[in-house]
């Protein structure tokens, strides 16, 4: 007669733990030891991507983790992209032709964040061609994962960024986002093989720019052509 017996079987269709996993060819190692408690859940910093009406021209803004908009702490950003040395390759690393103060209003104030902390920036990034937003974001937000955690950043943790957001519906004028003299400064950029007098012709590249073809006329008519020629000058450090 057999023994009664305690041990439960197990459901036909539960499922164990595999005793080798089923990629990588290794199983799982423990040589004891502990690891630090992560104290939380980590916060990442974000980065949202706007689409503007000027071709191929993506803004960039980053917001610390919090209900109520708030500008994250880039300022250590802006100050090594602003500098002679490092700029260009942080512009290249970062996907980023330009930095600039994000537009408040139509009277073109600079809003800051509550408790007057910190403006908001701007990132000014283009899109080639086959380029994804998603990967635009992705890019920018590891790049300014690994920047924390460079001396030159100066700050006392590293911070964690992560791309959330692509606004794509009902892409807005440049001017929307940043002051006149700065899309003025991007339209240069992007359009070194025109001249200005060409460019104030270009009623729909205006609109895109400053809002209305005769905002952008009557904006570039005021700047004298060698203060044209002078707004690819790079103003940084040493």
């Amino acid at each position: 007669m057999a023994k009664p017996t305690n041990e439960k079987k197990s459901p036909a269709n539960s499922k164990k733990a595999p005793s080798t996993p089923t990629k990588g060819g290794k199983k799982p190692s423990w040589k004891g030891g502990r690891i630090a408690s992560p104290g939380g859940t980590k916060k990442f910093q974000k980065i949202d991507l706007y689409t503007t009406q000027a071709p191929s021209v993506v803004i960039a803004v980053a917001s610390k983790p919090k209900e109520s908009p708030e500008a994250s702490f880039t300022f250590p950003m802006a100050k090594a992209f602003d500098d002679n040395k490092s700029g260009n390759t942080y512009s290249s690393d970062w996907g980023v032709l330009m930095i600039a103060p994000q537009r408040g209003d139509a009277l073109g104030t600079v809003p800051k964040v509550s408790a007057g902390k910190w403006e908001w920036k701007c990132f000014v990034m283009i899109q080639e061609e086959g380029e994804t937003l998603e990967t635009m974001g992705n890019r920018l937000a590891k790049a300014f994962t690994r920047f924390t955690k460079k001396p030159e950043a100066q700050m006392e943790r590293p911070e964690y960024y992560q791309f959330r957001t692509a606004f794509t519906e009902n892409p807005k004028p440049l001017n929307f986002h940043l002051m006149d003299f700065a899309c003025a400064k991007v339209l240069r950029a992007l359009y070194d093989d025109r001249t200005k007098e060409d460019l104030m012709e270009d009623e729909d590249l205006l609109e895109a720019y400053f809002g209305t073809t005769e905002k952008g006329q009557s904006f570039l008519e005021v700047i004298e052509e060698d203060d044209w020629e002078d707004l690819l000058e790079v103003e940084g450090k040493e």
